[in-house]
């Protein structure tokens, strides 16, 4: 069922249709309106925020547990202080608010804070750490990782790690202006579109 203006959120605010399922959960919004390019945009930018969160903790992690784990979350904490990981969180609640007013949106008053907020409640920094060292030590021994801590420690790594989020954040800037040009030729091309 469609539906258009009881619905909060940003399908309501934008004044789109969406799609309502049963017991008027909202599943979707129609394709082509405001709403539907916001979640497209939403969707990309997520999709940044992983790569370039993830890619903050790439440069580093572990092989084990015990010494491993210990040494992989040391490791993590080292690569992706919070401060890198709210710069990181910055930068993308900034890519976001540039994408949707590119595409013509009107942002509402304090929409960066609450998307700044919304990311922060589905990828907490101390959950992040967790998992990262969790993969870190499947991936590394704890020699390997006293290497890196090691690295880390020096003058070169503790810049690589400072830098490393805004790195991150021009490269996911290049990719959010290059990929909208490409993409669709390359769809076409490949097949995936007519």
């Amino acid at each position: 069922m469609r539906g258009g203006g009881n619905v909060a959120g940003p399908a309501a605010e934008l004044g789109d249709s969406w799609v309502v399922g049963r017991g008027g959960r909202l599943v979707g919004v129609a394709e082509g309106g405001a709403a539907g390019r916001y979640c497209a945009a939403m969707r990309h930018v997520l999709v940044l925020l992983v790569v370039g969160l993830v890619s903050l903790s790439a440069a580093g992690t572990a092989g084990g547990q015990g010494v491993g784990q210990k040494k992989a979350r040391e490791l993590v904490i080292l690569v992706m202080p919070r401060e890198a990981y709210e710069r990181s969180i910055q930068q993308m609640t900034n890519q976001m608010l540039a994408t949707l007013r590119a595409q013509g949106q009107k942002i509402a008053d304090g929409a960066e804070q609450k998307m700044k907020d919304a990311v922060i409640d589905v990828m907490p920094y101390d959950e992040l750490l967790t998992w990262t060292a969790d993969i870190y030590a499947r991936h590394f021994t704890p020699k390997e990782l006293g290497d890196l801590l090691a690295f880390y420690r020096t003058p070169t790594g503790r810049k690589a790690a400072r830098l490393l989020p805004d790195l991150m954040g021009e490269v996911g800037a290049k990719m959010a202006q290059i990929l909208p040009q490409r993409l669709p030729a390359a769809l076409k091309k490949h097949g995936v579109t007519p």
